[in-house]
């Protein structure tokens, strides 16, 4: 059967019968399964629905956590946020049908051509809005990426994958390369630390100014080599300023990721409103609230970095 199948494996054969849904295509891949494009029958409709890789979930605890933060998912409404309609099991995979979004995603975006600053504030503001939306509903994304913001034929964004990053198993996402799972580039500090439950509003405030980041600059703030390097360059190392990388971006964007990627969280914008205010500022061309770090600032960071200074102050200079 298909629970039992290797992983490098197509999946069932298509078209294939879940139930009430008929799998057509493939239309994505990630480190938690297959999204496929289906037929729901009883309403005459085509969803998405994504079968969640055997072996994710593995204990009974991990499966009801799951259904309990779908749950909460499946509670936000907003134009922002991809819809949820239904969970189950079928074939030994839990899977769950949503909204299908036509279009593409904010990765191919980046991917294909440089977004000017204004379209990548845009983006990123307005996914800000649709994260404050679900954090007053006390529920964290903890997984935003570019990946995970689909920019449909209007050209608005829809986010997707609330809540399932933290049902990964954490070994898998760091060891191995990091081609079934992805690499922790957009994941907050105090995630990347292992602390997956010190996950907070600000961490995905942290995750916004990365995806900011990349949409102007073509890639993420901290690159390394591997995932396990990675890693610890978002805990330990101050992220590259965005001018480092493409020096026409406008200053106040700078401002904004830099405040963004804060190490301390408490340094970020408190909240993902707070964040999407300060775009919208920019975006109509008013002053930001925030201020450029002081140079006493960098300079200090700069120094932290030197391997003895960092070894004689007990700061752990890896790489």
């Amino acid at each position: 059967p298909m629970a039992h199948r290797a992983k490098g494996d197509p999946g069932p054969t298509l078209p294939f019968d879940l139930g009430d849904y008929m799998l057509l295509e493939v239309i994505g891949r990630g480190g938690m399964g297959v999204v496929y494009l289906a037929k729901q029958h009883e309403l005459d409709r085509f969803v998405a629905v994504k079968m969640i890789r055997s072996g994710i979930l593995a204990d009974e605890s991990e499966v009801r956590r799951f259904y309990t933060e779908a749950q909460a998912a499946a509670r936000l409404h907003h134009r922002g946020i991809v819809a949820v309609h239904q969970f189950g099991r079928a074939a030994g995979h839990h899977f769950f049908s949503m909204e299908h979004i036509k279009g593409t995603d904010l990765q191919a975006k980046i991917n294909s051509f440089e977004l000017s600053p204004q379209l990548a504030a845009r983006y990123v503001r307005d996914v800000a809005v649709a994260i404050h939306h679900a954090h007053q509903k006390g529920v964290l994304h903890r997984d935003l990426k570019p990946a995970n913001v689909l920019i449909d034929e209007q050209d608005q964004i829809h986010v997707t994958d609330f809540g399932l990053a933290k049902h990964l198993d954490s070994d898998s996402s760091v060891t191995g390369s990091g081609a079934a799972v992805g690499t922790p580039h957009y994941m907050a500090p105090e995630q990347a630390g292992g602390h997956s439950d010190r996950a907070s509003r600000q961490s995905d405030v942290y995750s916004l100014g990365a995806i900011l980041f990349a949409a102007i600059t073509g890639r993420p703030p901290i690159v390394a080599d591997t995932v396990v390097q990675t890693l610890l360059q978002v805990v330990h190392d101050p992220a590259p300023s965005v001018r480092s990388v493409r020096s026409d971006a406008p200053v106040d964007l700078e401002t904004i990721i830099a405040k963004c990627l804060e190490k301390n969280p408490a340094n970020r914008y408190e909240s993902a409103e707070e964040l999407a205010d300060e775009l919208t500022a920019f975006l109509d061309g008013r002053p930001i609230k925030a201020r450029p770090r002081s140079v006493a600032m960098k300079a200090w960071h700069w120094f932290e970095g030197v391997p003895l200074v960092g070894a004689l102050m007990g700061r752990r200079v890896l790489h």
